[in-house]
């Protein structure tokens, strides 16, 4: 007669007239008495004993980690991985297995990229293992998208934007000038010089002299020799 193997058991019994016949164990089982999961002598490995049942241990997935391991009477616990973590072995921003987007590897550990500030721009873009590098924009400029005088995206209090394309700095009247055109957002300033009795002005005439120059005095509101 035959006998039923270790992962077998016996379904009839033998008889003078019939071989014994065997069932398969279920596959939770390391060896059975019967036919199902509850019929089980042991779980396999990857299982575990629930109540008298064997029962397939728990997956973590992508996004979790192995909180506490299975035995052979408990389920494997999981545990959700630090929002920074696509996929990790542990809690943490430092058990990452890599970064989601928007943080960088900055040592072992997951970091969120920087953001440039209103007057930097990006001068090196970020990735997955090193932050977004900015760099201060011109002093002419009013927001930037790259170095220089002309990549503003405006041009700064004290500058205009020259023909060229590029935001420089106002001329500012010298002590013995006065402006006599205003600057513009797309123009410098003009100045003129004043007249040679006034020592400093506020215009092109005699009468618009802040004070009289050496070997002039005033007549009225006029600066005579």
């Amino acid at each position: 007669w035959s006998t039923c193997g270790a992962d077998e058991y016996d379904v009839t019994a033998a008889s003078p007239t019939a071989d014994v016949a065997c069932g398969d164990c279920d596959a939770l089982c390391d060896g059975c008495s019967g036919a199902g999961a509850a019929a089980c002598d042991a779980c396999v490995a990857s299982a575990w004993l629930d109540d008298g049942t064997c029962r397939t241990a728990a997956e973590c997935t992508d996004d979790e980690y192995e909180a506490a391991a299975p035995t052979t009477t408990t389920d494997r616990s999981c545990a959700a991985c630090a929002s920074e973590c696509a996929g990790c072995v542990g809690a943490g921003a430092g058990s990452c297995v890599a970064c989601t987007s928007g943080f960088f590897d900055d040592g072992g550990a997951c970091a969120a990229w920087s953001t440039c500030e209103a007057q930097q721009f990006e001068k090196r873009a970020p990735s997955a293992v090193a932050d977004r590098v900015c760099e201060a924009c011109h002093v002419v400029c009013d927001g930037c998208n790259a170095a220089g005088a002309v990549n503003c995206d405006a041009c700064a209090a004290g500058a205009y934007l020259s023909p060229s394309g590029a935001c420089k700095v106002l001329t500012e009247c010298l002590a013995d000038e006065f402006e006599s055109v205003p600057p513009t957002a797309d123009s410098d300033r003009e100045c003129a010089q004043c007249q040679p009795a006034c020592d400093g002005c506020v215009g092109g005439g005699a009468d618009d002299c802040d004070g009289c120059a050496d070997g002039f005095w005033v007549d009225g509101s006029t600066c005579v020799a």
